[in-house]
Formats: structure tokens, sequence, C-alpha cells
């Protein structure tokens, strides 16, 4: 979710895959006959329990195979830790008793909503307007950050430019594009807010100043 401003331009950012190198030779998951067979492309799977292609582990008619690998838990060979008989019992995270998890809780406080910050739903089903939090943006004269909004004009500094309209805006929170745009005009600042409209990720909504959602048209400058 784009916010108030787009400083938080969340942009996937993918890497490498990992490959067959770099795998640890004594990790207990890397079968020598499970996978691909050497030098496969992926269409010739074997079962990570026999050996054999045709099937998978959780399909293998074979008996499972014994774990020779180390425990995470207790640091033994010949079982995994969900199979470890020195576990120690679950600690709920919540009241810190033993025997639960923090969902199963008694105690457990109401679930908020991460947009609008109330009780009752989660944030999937929310409709109402994001909570928006300046409390961390820095506490200065509504004077004193215009000044600074037309520095960073002049310097030609958009974040330093964005970081003076946030301290502006922290003075009026009821300011929208609209009228800020109107008020960059009339002082003929240099900087001008252009609704755009762009298509989002499905993960993604537009809103304006105010945190309503589903904004058809985005901001750019």
């Amino acid at each position: 979710m784009a916010d108030d401003w787009d400083t938080n331009d969340n942009t996937w950012r993918t890497g490498g895959a990992p490959t067959s190198n770099d795998i640890p030779s004594d990790d207990p998951w890397n079968h020598p006959k499970g996978g691909d067979v050497e030098d496969g492309n992926g269409d010739d799977r074997a079962c990570f329990n026999c050996g054999q292609s045709g099937h998978s582990k959780a399909d293998c008619p074979e008996p499972r195979k014994p774990f020779d690998g180390t425990c995470r838990g207790c640091g033994q060979e010949g079982h995994t830790r969900r199979e470890c008989p020195d576990t120690p019992a679950m600690t709920c995270r919540v009241c810190g008793e033993e025997g639960h998890i923090r969902r199963d809780c008694p105690q457990k406080p109401p679930d908020v909503c991460r947009n609008c910050h109330e009780e009752g739903h989660d944030v999937v089903d929310c409709k109402a307007p994001r909570k928006i939090d300046r409390s961390t943006v820095p506490d200065i004269d509504a004077d004193k950050a215009w000044v600074e909004i037309n520095l960073a004009i002049q310097e030609r500094d958009g974040i330093e430019a964005q970081e003076a309209v946030q301290k502006y805006l922290k003075h009026f929170p009821d300011m929208t594009y609209v009228e800020l745009e109107k008020a960059f005009r009339s002082q003929d600042m240099g900087i001008y807010l252009i609704a755009t409209e762009r298509v989002l990720a499905p993960t993604h909504t537009n809103m304006d100043l105010q945190g309503n959602l589903e904004k058809k048209m985005m901001r750019a400058r």
C-alpha cells in the first residue's frame, strides 16, 4: 500500500535462486537420490525416500527410511526436531505459560487492524481510511517547514522536499493534494503535483493525504 506521500516504495527485489553448490555436503536434506538426476532439467524428479522416479516422498509405497540427520532441538542424531523426545514444552509469547501458542492463548488481546488500527476485523477486509501516523515527523514551526520546502525545491532535492512537506502537513492534517498544489502554484514555487493514473499491483492501492483508500489517481512530481 502506498503511503500518503509515496515514500515507502516497496519494490520487489529478487535475487538469484540458490544452486546445488550452495547446499552443504553434510546437509541431511541434501539426499543424493532426491530431486533431479545429475544434469537434470526438473522433468525427472525422484522420490526423496526410495530414490525411484514417478512419485513423491508423500506417495512412496516403500517404508519410510529413518532420518539420518541431526535434531536441531537436542543435537542428537536419528530424529527430527518434531519427533524429539527432549523438546521443551511450547511457551506462549503472550502469557508466558506452557502448553499453548499465542494463537490459542485465552489472554491474547484482540487483534488490531493494521490499516485503521481498530479492532474487530482483518486488514484485508478493511475499507476505512488508513491511520496516518506522523508521530515520527519532527515538530517544527509551519512557517519554517514552508521555508524548508522552498529551499529543497531550489536545490532540486526531491527527498528533502517530501520530508519538509510532511513537517508542514503535520500542522494541517486535513489539507488535500489539490490545496497543496494550489499553494505551490500561488507562490510560483516551481514544483507541481500532477495526478496520473497507473496500473497497480493487486496488493497495492492509492490513497490521499488523509488515508482514504481506493483512489483512482496518484500523485506525480
